[in-house]
């Protein structure tokens, strides 16, 4: 045993104020980074903090007992301490260590472990520690940690005495979970398992209201958070909490350890904290009969597959009095579980779940008999992302063995899901949230629009259907999202507003429908096609405007915006107007010069015209819709056909003479062309009220980069970076193949064609990452992701090489000035703004951490735009994994090659730094679309040793495994680590439908994953996806909505 005069501590601790613990853990804990991935921090960080922490505990009670009766009387106390250490497994003797000290400290680990056993008592074991410092071996692996770096975390942690006068429990409790929510942050999908929101916790403990002596159980606890967080809400209110008692079962080995140390460092003794499965094996029972506990309280993981569902449909605990849940979502396994383990007169539950186990159809019958149990007392709908990494929208369900008497029969409906605020990234629950919550659930009065008392026979009438908005409805959301403390944004209203606009358009839409590719894909139609020529249906129109042309609308090629029907922009007026061309309301006004900029909409109004507008006049014929003609001509096959017959060099222009001879197919009954017509009209309302989504949080970010940086330092453009001009390249010097040419078409068309260049002279080399402005008839900036390329003239190419600025703020930043270069552009043909006027634009200049900052809102904004288009995608096709619309569901096997990938061995050079990309997870960002480059590169020789097999263009990369869920689409020739199973489509399979359906079931997807250290898919699972894959043509045109949204506005300069 540890002798007084082996002791180091011999005078008080500094009082270690909590952000300063905070900040010190978080340093230790970041030095680990390259060395391990950031999902197993936390298993060298916590053993160590908890090793120290009970190191100097005991130190601080050895120096009471000196204090108090000399060293002899102290040496006589040691074994009735809280925590035993045995001689020579104290901190200190593993801090003197200088080699092998991984193999020492796994020494003092087992000794303390072995130390201190748990107690049996009342039919469990209280505390103990075996097996609490995790797993051992991950210490004597020195080439994963080597001694060097054991030696320095050690260090770190002997910075600060971490007794109870310096830290007391309820400070280092937070500091605790402050740590597990960096880990969190860190490990990305991972931290489900172990971490959930603690405002949600918070709220959950306030509903239960745990009293002193009770019981306290959580059958999925995780790293104890809900735990303590029931202790807490007894600590603050001033009650005995330390006569709770404290139940937990997790799976995880490592997390049910870290639970452990939670408690022990929160000052809680009588707990008990098992590691097994709960649904296979529950660990407390009494006799043949679960034990039962006052207040449970859980976070299940959701609608996981591999639990063992014959087993459950005779369970012997009686647990599936409900039903037996099906095999893909075992969350009504977890729920009875935890409604058997309630006292049948004390009993209470709130468990966190996702809203599908509301009104999922399979689980239909074992609602309705829950309903019937009137056990469920309240529902309590939630804000989206609360979760890492998720924007799911999750529930409360609050049962109650013994409901107040006005609610038995009846359930508590609370719509809470605009209670919540979002800030740096993190959203919460503030305290004005909960007390609002609070309020409905403890008040005997229905709030409008927020809370509603429903009997069980009106919610059984409905199917059976809980979910909350079809009694509890809420008109108006009030999400925000904040900079610093001022609310700017509300993503969450404006997905909603969005889901309320395209609904009831979606849903008449018989037929996925593109107005770029107006032809019906289903089979619905009852007549068949025949072939129509455009002067079959339409005449060119030419007439010449001779009254008084004041007040008169004016339009000129720069009011027509490309891609859009409506007619939107004109002049009343103008000081200069040369222009006489007469046009009609109804009539499709073309631009006929530089026609690939695809500019066509329809006249609502008369007026006078440029005369580079083609006026066109639909036919009044017997077989003939004309409301189907602006979708004839606005769509890209024509815009196609019209650049072909095109003449001129700098401003080429098509004639009538060309364009009537345009043919396509319409059906032949004029019924079905009129119901087509009808079609088409809602699917552009459809694209509409995507695009006002899109303004929507456009200028919801413009507000907020207002709201940061209005008083920010301001600079010259010039004194941010270098701007190179790309070359003029002749057509002679382009070629068939080498480096692609980038021009400005190529910037603002995704689907444009490439010139090639494989000359040797220098010319302005641009890689994935570039940032480039386009500065001459069409102004914008851009980020470059799609490999290897050369650059054009009219074109700059960004270097940072002046100040420290983030590429994503720089982007919005001068994207925000462009209306105002638009005003310093200059010339008549092609308009342009000047290098200097540009680098003399001035821009505002903020610190680089609120630059950060705001780049992180902009990321944020970004995946509102995709959630939105979630709504719109799942009205087409349903959900191809697990609830198609239409089709039948194949392997996914059978449309797509599985390619797996590895890691040459590192420690050989000559296998690196070679001219193969080579791709691991940690590359993809959860917005990644196309990518282009990696990280990292390997030679010829390190893919044949390892053996590895290429990934084409167009390959759709999954990471399976830390974490599980992340997508993208090769752009460039790759290779890739052990991390990915990758997806070769077949023909019959576009691979952006492919990325679109990955990204939209990555919950599904992490759910199907395995293993205890970390979650992984197999190829075997992945090999057992089902996918409902739909015509080859509905697939194209998803892609080509889906891109058309991804675009970046561009501002047009060239018109006069």
């Amino acid at each position: 045993m540890i002798m007084a005069e082996t002791k180091e501590y011999t005078t008080g601790p500094r009082r270690l104020a909590l952000d300063e613990m905070k900040q010190f853990l978080w340093s230790a804990a970041v030095r680990l980074r390259g060395q391990i991935d950031a999902a197993g921090y936390k298993e060298y960080i916590f053993p160590l903090l908890f090793f120290k922490r009970i190191s100097d505990v005991y130190d601080e009670q050895y120096d009471g007992y000196v204090a108090e009766g000399g060293a002899e009387y102290a040496n006589s106390q040691v074994e009735d301490f809280a925590i035993r250490i045995p001689d020579k497994a104290h901190w200190r003797d593993v801090r003197a260590v200088t080699e092998n000290v991984g193999q020492r400290l796994v020494e003092s680990f087992i000794a303390i472990e072995q130390a201190n056993p748990g107690v049996h008592t009342d039919g469990r074991i209280v505390g103990g520690l075996e097996g609490i410092f995790g797993p051992k071996d991950i210490w004597t692996n020195k080439n994963k940690m080597p001694d060097h770096i054991i030696t320095s975390l050690i260090e770190d942690f002997s910075q600060h005495n971490l007794s109870l006068a310096s830290c007391p429990a309820d400070e280092m409790g937070q500091a605790y979970e402050y740590l597990i929510g960096k880990f969190a942050d860190d490990a990305g999908n991972t931290a489900q398992e172990f971490y959930t929101n603690r405002t949600v916790v918070t709220l959950m403990a306030e509903i239960l209201k745990p009293q002193p002596g009770e019981s306290i159980y959580d059958p999925t606890c995780g790293s104890g958070g809900m735990l303590v967080k029931c202790l807490d809400y007894l600590r603050e209110k001033g009650q005995p909490w330390q006569s709770v008692k404290v139940f937990g079962q997790e799976i995880n080995a490592l997390t049910s350890s870290i639970a452990r140390m939670n408690l022990y460092l929160n000052g809680v003794e009588d707990f008990s904290i098992v590691r097994e499965d709960t649904l296979k094996n529950p660990a407390f029972v009494d006799g043949s009969h679960l034990r039962t506990f006052d207040v449970v309280l859980a976070n299940p993981p959701y609608s996981i597959k591999a639990w063992d569902r014959d087993a459950f449909a005779n369970d012997k605990w009686g647990r599936n009095f409900l039903g037996t849940p099906p095999q893909g979502r075992a969350d009504y396994a977890f729920l009875q579980h935890i409604i058997a383990s309630m006292n049948p007169k004390s009993g209470r539950c709130a468990i966190l779940f996702p809203h599908g186990v509301l009104f999922r159809k399979e689980e239909k019958d074992m609602r309705e008999s829950l309903i019937k149990s009137d056990k469920i007392e309240a529902v309590i709908g939630l804000g989206p992302n609360l979760f890492y990494n998720s924007p799911m929208e999750a529930c409360i369900i609050i049962c109650n063995n013994n409901k107040p008497e006005n609610r038995r029969g009846k359930i508590l409906m609370i719509n809470a899901v605009n209670e919540v605020v979002r800030k740096n990234a993190e959203s919460y629950l503030e305290e004005s949230h909960i007390n609002r919550i609070l309020q409905a659930f403890n008040g005997d009065a229905e709030i409008e629009g927020f809370s509603s008392l429903v009997s069980n026979e009106v919610i059984i009438e409905k199917n059976s259907d809980l979910t909350i908005s079809l009694y509890a409805y809420s008109s108006s959301l009030n999400v925000v999202t904040l900079g610093d403390e001022n609310p700017q944004g509300d993503w969450s209203e404006i997905r909603r507003s969005l889901w309320n606009t395209l609904s009831p358009l979606a849903n008449s839409l018989g037929c996925i429908l593109d107005i770029n590719d107006f032809y019906p894909v289903s089979s619905h139609m009852a007549s068949s096609l025949k072939m129509f020529t455009l002067e079959d249906v339409a005449d060119e129109v030419k007439q010449t405007w001779r009254k008084d042309t004041e007040n008169v609308p004016v339009v000129g090629l720069e009011h027509i915006i490309p891609g859009e029907i409506a007619l939107t922009q004109y002049d009343i007026n103008p000081n200069e107007n040369t222009f006489t061309k007469k046009f009609e309301k109804g009539q499709i006004l073309l631009g006929r010069r530089r026609v690939y900029q695809k500019k066509a909409c329809v006249a609502p109004f008369d007026g006078i015209c440029s005369g580079d507008i083609t006026t066109i006049q639909a036919k009044v014929v017997d077989n003939f819709e004309p409301g189907l003609l602006p979708f004839i001509i606005q769509n890209d096959r024509f815009f196609d056909y019209a650049v072909q017959g095109s003449a001129g060099s700098l401003s080429p222009r098509v004639k009538w003479e060309y364009l009537k001879r345009y043919s396509f197919l319409l059906p032949e009954s004029f019924e079905d062309q009129r119901a087509l017509a009808e079609k088409l009209r809602a699917a552009y309302r459809l694209k509409e009220a995507y695009k006002r989504l899109l303004s929507a949080i456009d200028e919801m970010v413009k507000s907020q980069f207002i709201e940061m940086f209005d008083n920010s330092e301001i600079i010259e453009l010039g004194n941010v970076a270098t701007f190179i001009n790309g070359s003029a390249f002749k057509p002679e010097e382009w070629a068939s193949d080498g480096l692609p040419i980038i021009r400005i078409q190529n910037l603002t068309d995704p689907s444009a064609s490439y010139n090639y260049y494989s000359g040797t002279d220098a010319k302005v080399l641009i890689e994935s990452g570039d940032v480039l402005v386009s500065w001459s008839a069409t102004l914008d900036v851009y980020l470059w992701n799609q490999g290897e390329a050369v650059l054009n003239q009219h074109i700059f190419k960004v270097v940072f090489d002046k100040i420290g600025i983030d590429k994503d703020f720089f982007i919005y930043t001068v994207k925000s000035k462009l209306a105002e270069m638009v005003s310093k552009a200059h010339g008549s043909t092609m308009k342009h703004i000047v290098k200097k006027d540009f680098e003399t634009t001035l821009v505002p200049y903020p610190s680089f951490e609120k630059q950060k900052e705001f780049a992180s809102i902009v990321r944020q904004a970004d995946k509102s735009k995709f959630d939105g288009f979630k709504s719109q995608f799942i009205e087409w096709f349903g959900n191809p994994f697990l609830s198609p619309k239409n089709g039948e569901s194949v392997s996914i096997t059978d449309v797509a090659d599985i390619v797996l990938g590895t890691t040459p061995n590192s420690k050989i050079k000559e296998y690196w730094d070679g001219e193969l990309k080579w791709i691991t997870p940690a590359e993809i960002e959860e917005e990644s679309f196309i990518i282009s480059d990696t990280v990292r590169h390997i030679t010829e020789d390190g893919r044949n040793s390892a053996n590895l097999t290429l990934l084409p263009v167009g390959s759709v990369l999954f990471s399976t495994r830390a974490p599980i869920g992340k997508v993208a689409i090769a752009g460039e020739e790759m290779y890739c680590n052990q991390g990915f199973k990758n997806f070769i489509c077949k023909p019959e399979l576009n691979n952006v439908f492919l990325y679109y359906t990955l990204r939209l079931n990555k919950e599904y997807l992490v759910s199907l994953g395995t293993g205890t250290t970390f979650k992984e898919l197999s190829k075997k699972i992945v090999e057992s996806i089902k996918i409902s894959v739909p015509a080859k043509e509905q697939q194209e045109q998803f892609e080509r909505v889906f891109r058309q949204s991804d675009k970046s506005k561009y501002y047009e300069i060239n018109e006069t």
